[in-house]
C-alpha cells in the first residue's frame, strides 16, 4: 500500500483530479480518503490517501468524488450513484476548500 498526503485547500475537482492523476501514474487503486489532521501546523488541511498498488496495464475504472451539499441526503446520493451501477469507495469528512465537507468516492 502507498499512502499520499492531498492538498486540502484545494476545490474538490481538484482533489479528484490530482488522486485520478495518482492511480494512473502508479497504477494505484484508491482504497481509503481521509481527513488528516497536522499537529505541527494546525493551519494545514491535509487529507490523506491510501492506494493499493495494481500490476502494470490493469485498468483503473474513474474516480468519481461528490459532495454532500446542504440541504442533500447521502442516502439519496448513494442510492442514485448506485442505481447508476457504481461502487461506494469512501464515505468521510475530508477537507475541501480548506473546510471540513461530507464526499463520498465511487467508481
Amino acid at each position: 500500500m502507498e499512502k499520499f498526503p492531498i492538498d486540502g485547500t484545494t476545490s474538490l475537482t481538484d482533489q479528484q483530479n490530482t488522486l485520478r492523476f495518482l492511480e494512473l501514474a502508479g497504477p494505484f487503486k484508491l482504497l481509503t480518503y481521509t481527513k488528516q489532521a497536522d499537529p505541527a501546523n494546525p493551519d494545514a488541511k491535509p487529507n490523506s490517501a491510501t492506494f493499493d498498488k495494481l500490476p502494470l496495464g490493469a485498468p483503473v475504472p474513474q474516480l468519481i468524488l461528490i459532495a454532500v451539499e446542504a440541504g442533500q441526503n447521502a442516502a439519496d446520493i448513494i442510492a442514485t450513484q448506485l442505481a447508476a451501477g457504481k461502487r461506494i469507495v469512501f464515505h468521510e469528512t475530508v477537507f475541501v476548500s480548506g473546510n471540513d465537507a461530507e464526499v463520498i468516492g465511487f467508481r
